[in-house]
């Protein structure tokens, strides 16, 4: 699936228009590691689903992109990438 960008982004050297995303080839590691990244960050939340960092971090993974390019994404962006993985995870 695709996220098309309402607000294009340049990062790391490359133009982002859209982003390419696949929840289905996730596994339980990712999830996890998803889970360290935000934890590393500094994050605490007492219900890791209901996190809006929480799902940044998995919709990085499902996109194949690094969790800080998530936290550069207009807000509305930001948003729609959030609530796609909150869907997936059926929160």
């Amino acid at each position: 699936m695709k996220l098309k960008l309402k607000k294009p982004i340049d990062y790391d050297g490359k133009h982002y228009d859209e982003l390419e995303y696949d929840f289905d080839n996730l596994t339980g590691d990712d999830l996890l590691t998803a889970e360290a990244e935000i934890t590393m960050a500094g994050v605490v939340v007492p219900i890791i689903d209901l996190s809006k960092a929480y799902n940044a971090a998995v919709f990085a993974r499902a996109a194949n992109i690094d969790y800080g390019m998530m936290r550069k994404l207009s807000a509305r962006d930001f948003t729609k990438a959030t609530q796609e993985s909150a869907s997936f995870l059926n929160v």
